[in-house]
């Protein structure tokens, strides 16, 4: 072949090859721009990257992992081995997955892991095996992910479900099932199980008075006060409003329970001071055990509860431990509750009257409106059947409403009918207080039925200056006192501070408790106290009522003593509306002066 010959067959098979040099060109191009694209995207990821070889040893980390790991290049990790960078505690997880992936999976884990600069962040962790061309993983692609906010907003959120917000002690939800738990270990190992429940004492009564505020801080303190005296393995809980419970798991012994109740009353005994007033953190406390008082979460809560209620009825303040008798207390106030809730549905709440009786004049000076009931079978019955339904608030207001309103038009009555009976009184209880509108309550029924003020008194003990609603009593009792309603301070003498109430407080009428009159002739020191009370009221312009006078020598003595009103079954006993205007009658028909007379006068009179 000749030199001009093969110039032209080297021309043309290099003009044959030339598209097919610009294609590989153009695809080593492509691939430099694909490779650059795929550094930008790794570089610029927010996760973590890393290359591991075969070996485990780390071959290239982007910065974000650089980062997470706290660490300023890639060199002080490329080459170590990837297990080696996980602490001790997630080391064994990570070689699991990095195992994983080596066979050829997609291996994913969640750890937490500390940063040099001492932060801790949680991080999902996926390992994915890069493929040869037989289809055998030749590296591990590894991407982390932070997911630290993720992870602390489901723990909030698992926390929220648990918890008591305001105390951070666990909820009713979590004491189930920590209760639940402790029941089936004790079931297992032979054990004892303790069950507190806390109830604080007069709670209602610091957020009325002192606001919500005042309630908050008190149920954070007291919540922290628990958890000091508490063994590390007990759980507290905030079952809602003011009630607490505890789990003791691991008794050994009964008596257990009753050292730790006086470790938490002797840490409720120390002074709680808010807005610069001295507030009471006492509380009262019922306890079950297990298997004694129960064997099931339900049983326990319920006998505690049985408890608690025992140590409320009891003065507060102290400990019950659940003993089987206090089931059928509780049914038998729970069924006076019942009792009294149907007899005001069915109007047989009634009053009946006991007159007042005027020392001086010897006739009707007033009535006090006397609680009766009368039983689904007709019988008429003493309020003592029902002693219970006046701790209970709803049933408490509803018979003082059924009250209230029948002594009101059953004055307006007598008024319209032109009998001189004086005046009505009606008992008035803590609990009528705590709405803050029972001075509202009776003047509008005393307006509707338009009975004069004057005709009307409020009989108070001094148990409601101390009890829930106290901060309304002051404020109802002055409002009464300038609408012309008479305010009498019943059973005096048998609280405490009544000085001082007698001072705050409009009083017109001093009430002497019975108990002092019967008494009068077995010693020296009730007549001196009767003596002292009947001066006392002398000198403030205070008028004086002597109840439970049954003796013609007991109405004697305080008539001649000065007192202005007698009232007991010596005159009469509680009687039915419709007894009344004769009642009245026969006092003014009998009516004499009684000061001075000797006495067989008085046994003339009253024979």
């Amino acid at each position: 072949m000749t030199s001009m010959a093969c110039t032209r067959e080297f021309a043309a098979a290099q003009s044959a090859a030339l598209p097919a040099l610009a294609e590989l060109v153009g695809t080593e191009a492509a691939l430099r721009e694909s490779e650059a694209l795929n550094r930008s995207i790794v570089e610029a990821s927010s996760d973590g990257i890393k290359l591991i070889d075969l070996d485990g040893s780390v071959a290239f980390i982007n910065p974000s992992g650089c980062k997470a790991l706290g660490i300023s290049a890639p060199c002080d990790v490329v080459g170590r081995k990837w297990v080696d960078t996980w602490p001790l505690t997630t080391k064994r997880m990570a070689l699991c997955a990095l195992q994983q992936a080596m066979s050829g999976q997609v291996a994913q884990f969640t750890a937490e892991r500390v940063a040099m600069d001492g932060s801790a962040k949680w991080w999902d962790i996926v390992l994915s095996p890069v493929l040869g061309a037989n289809g055998k993983p030749v590296r591990l692609v590894c991407i982390s992910r932070d997911v630290t906010q993720q992870r602390r907003t489901d723990q909030q959120v698992r926390w929220n479900a648990t918890h008591d917000p305001l105390t951070g002690l666990p909820n009713r939800r979590l004491f189930n099932a920590r209760l639940g738990e402790a029941v089936l270990a004790a079931e297992a190992s032979g054990g004892r199980v303790g069950l507190l429940h806390l109830d604080v004492d007069h709670f209602k009564n610091i957020n009325d008075a002192l606001g919500h505020d005042a309630g908050d801080a008190l149920l954070t303190i007291f919540a922290e006060r628990l958890t000091r005296v508490v063994r590390s393995g007990d759980t507290i809980a905030r079952l809602g409003g003011d009630e607490f419970a505890l789990v003791l798991p691991g008794l050994q012994a009964d008596q257990e329970i009753s050292e730790i109740v006086q470790s938490i009353l002797l840490r409720m005994r120390e002074p709680f001071v808010y807005a610069d007033r001295v507030l009471d953190c006492r509380a009262s406390i019922g306890a079950s055990i297990y298997p004694a008082h129960g064997r099931s979460p339900d049983e326990l809560l319920k006998n505690a509860d049985i408890a608690l209620y025992s140590a409320k009825a009891a003065g507060r303040g102290g400990l019950m431990v659940f003993q089987p008798e206090m089931r059928a207390e509780v049914q038998r106030r729970s069924a006076m509750i019942a009792r009294a809730r149907d007899a005001v549905q069915d109007g047989r709440i009634v009053p009946y009257y006991q007159p007042k009786i005027d020392f001086r004049s010897g006739c009707v000076a007033g009535f006090e409106a006397l609680l009766r009931w009368r039983d689904p079978n007709g019988r008429l019955r003493k309020p003592a059947a029902l002693a219970a339904a006046f701790e209970d608030f709803e049933v408490a207001l509803s018979i003082s409403q059924r009250m209230l309103t029948q002594a009101v038009d059953d004055a307006a009555r007598w008024l319209d009918q032109g009998l001189a009976f004086g005046h009505v009184a009606i008992n008035a209880a803590a609990a009528e207080f705590r709405q803050d509108n029972f001075a509202e309550r009776v003047l509008e029924s005393l307006s509707a039925a338009r009975l004069p003020t004057r005709r009307f008194q409020v009989e108070v003990t001094e148990t409601v200056f101390l009890g829930r609603g106290s901060e309304h009593v002051e404020r109802a009792l002055h409002l009464l006192s300038r609408e012309g309603v008479t305010i009498a301070l019943d059973d005096f003498g048998t609280g405490y501070a009544s000085l001082r109430h007698l001072k705050q407080f409009p009083v017109d009428v001093i009430k002497i408790d019975q108990s002092f009159v019967r008494d009068l002739h077995n010693g020296p020191g009730d007549a001196a106290i009767i003596d002292a009370v009947l001066k006392l009221g002398k000198s403030l312009g205070i008028s004086t009522v002597a109840e439970g006078i049954e003796t013609k020598e007991q109405a004697a003595h305080l008539a001649e003593a000065g007192c202005n009103y007698a009232q007991g079954f010596l005159y009469s006993k509680a009687v039915a509306a419709e007894r009344v205007p004769a009642l009245v009658r026969e006092f003014a028909v009998r009516a004499r002066p009684v000061i001075g007379l000797k006495d067989d006068d008085l046994a003339m009179r009253y024979s």
